[in-house]
């Protein structure tokens, strides 16, 4: 469910983020409902994927927020609103 909310946060679709961490759709859309876990590498693609997401919060629920505010990710997110502009 985390993996769900995070997608959304970030303003990706579950195709996107498929596309950029490098795997197929249908193993995204399992991950998401919770039917499998990812595999470290692309775990990582789909962190660097959403970098405001938490890293912590994603994996273990556990932080005070699902957001992590680096650099990286306000960069991120000022790029994904230019681009829908």
């Amino acid at each position: 469910m985390r993996l769900k909310t995070a997608i959304h946060s970030s303003g990706m679709t579950q195709a996107e983020l498929a596309r950029q961490a490098k795997t197929y759709p249908a193993n995204l859309s399992q991950m998401v409902n919770d039917n499998i876990r990812p595999n470290a590498t692309t775990l990582a693609r789909m962190l660097r994927a959403m970098p405001a997401i938490d890293a912590r919060w994603l994996i273990t629920g556990e932080h005070e927020t699902q957001y992590t505010i680096t650099e990286a990710g306000i960069q991120a997110l000022r790029e994904s609103k230019a681009g829908g502009e």
